[in-house]
């Protein structure tokens, strides 16, 4: 694979962010074991309200997460317009220089896009069909 720069997230925090996934499929399997072991009884009772807490908690997490999020879409000013976006570009997102002849690339049925090993450089081609 070619060394290039990746925006990935910070690997600390995907780090945390696993730990606390593993830690909540822990206890709530833990939890499972917890009836499955001991058998149904007056205190299995207590373990299921627990995972029901558990899983309450976690939609309602999701649905405050949601409404956050549509209250930041509200917020925004309306679309009125497309966004201009400037069609020369010299770098791909992964920071490759790119090759190409634009002009030819929008009329052409096909192309042929290739990534050279040694500079790491996109070239885009039309291809003669």
């Amino acid at each position: 694979l070619p060394s290039v720069v990746t925006r990935t997230r910070d690997p600390l925090r995907r780090g945390f962010h696993a730990l606390l996934a593993l830690g909540g499929w822990a206890i709530f399997l833990y939890l499972w074991w917890t009836i499955f072991v001991r058998g149904f009884g007056p205190e299995s009772w207590i373990v299921l309200a627990a995972i029901a807490i558990l899983i309450g908690a976690i939609a309602l997490l999701n649905l405050l997460w949601v409404r956050y999020n549509e209250g930041l879409a509200r917020m925004r000013t309306p679309r009125t317009h497309v966004r201009v976006v400037a069609t020369e570009c010299s770098t791909d997102s992964l920071g490759r220089n790119i090759e190409a002849d634009w002009s030819d690339l929008r009329r052409a049925r096909s192309i042929w896009i290739e990534v050279d090993p040694d500079t790491h450089r996109k070239v885009y081609r039309t291809v003669d069909t």
